[in-house]
């Protein structure tokens, strides 16, 4: 875990780390559940997010919740209701990655 001593002091942990790893929570589960990946984050739970960020919210608390989304996800996957491939297709994410950076490079 990532050490930020005035973010520990301040709040008794680190809040930034926390709330990164709550928006990794979400995020998967929207990924595993709906095969879909929202920029910006949906509300509520960017402001859920923001909250930790802002101490706001009790290590528990997050801790919690984060097992809570890795345990819904788990579900999907297992039971089969997500809409994701049950493989990535690599050669159509290879072609993209090499296609995007021909493009950032203008190489395309």
């Amino acid at each position: 875990m990532p050490n930020r001593p005035e973010l520990i002091e301040r709040y008794g942990w680190d809040v930034k780390y926390g709330s990164h790893a709550l928006r990794l929570a979400y995020q998967g589960h929207e990924i595993a559940s709906e095969g879909t990946l929202s920029l910006p984050m949906r509300e509520p739970q960017r402001e859920r997010v923001l909250a930790v960020k802002r101490g706001e919210v009790p290590r528990d608390e997050v801790s919690a919740e984060i097992a809570e989304k890795e345990a819904e996800v788990r579900r999907v996957l297992d039971d089969g209701a997500s809409p994701l491939p049950p493989h990535a297709d690599l050669d159509r994410i290879n072609e993209w990655a090499i296609d995007a950076q021909r493009r950032h490079w203008g190489w395309a």
